[in-house]
């Protein structure tokens, strides 16, 4: 029932990461309902599995928001590859906070001046 799910998604992401991860697992085997996976998985830790997941479902919206939150741990292949689907769609600003993000500072400093994107000390 959609009711349920939704409510089921809400008390997951309030819950710990072991109430998101099994969430998120019941999500991922649901039609339509791979953007909830995404978010729990991100959420939970498994950063990694959700930019998988995005890019296998094709839900780049979910890829945005996690752009906007990657850390130093994320994993750089997987950073990467988001860095490059940005720069595709031409949203070189995403693609140099990604890069900077795993300290490849030179490539993200060389892309931002050849894009004339403002560079600030984060």
């Amino acid at each position: 029932d959609r009711h349920l799910d939704e409510y089921l998604a809400n008390i997951a992401v309030q819950g710990t990461p072991d109430d998101m991860l099994e969430a998120a697992r019941y999500f991922q085997t649901l039609p339509q309902q791979e953007d909830r996976a995404i978010l729990l998985y991100h959420k939970a830790g498994l950063t990694s599995k959700a930019i998988d997941l995005a890019f296998r479902h094709e839900r780049y919206s979910a890829l945005a928001q996690i752009a906007d939150s990657v850390g130093k741990n994320a994993d750089p292949t997987q950073v990467t590859r988001m860095a490059d689907y940005f720069m595709q769609l031409k949203q070189f600003d995403k693609a140099v906070d990604l890069l900077a993000a795993i300290d490849r500072v030179d490539e993200a400093a060389d892309l931002a001046i050849r894009n004339e994107i403002p560079l600030t000390e984060e």
